[in-house]
């Protein structure tokens, strides 16, 4: 592939990239300030959400690993209680 084909190529490219982003110019220039702010909240919700399930499961796994380990207790107990008779 020869230079002048590989700049003719190039400027294809950088035509394309420029007129997509004079397309999302206009596109953001029509977005009202209060569908950003919902749509910022929306995502923050989410990540909100994220964090709130994941703080849950690991109290959950902490609870789970608490009664395991009381069960435990308590069954040794008892066997140490019928070994002792």
């Amino acid at each position: 592939m020869g230079e002048k084909q590989r700049k003719q190529e190039q400027k294809g490219r950088w035509r394309i990239i420029s007129s997509e982003r004079k397309r999302w110019k206009e596109l953001i220039k029509n977005i009202e300030l209060e569908e950003w702010e919902g749509f910022f909240c929306r995502q923050l919700g989410e990540v909100e959400n994220k964090i709130i399930k994941e703080r849950i499961e690991r109290d959950l796994e902490r609870v789970e690993e608490d009664l395991e380990r009381k069960e435990i207790n308590r069954i040794i107990r008892r066997r140490r209680r019928i070994v002792k008779r």
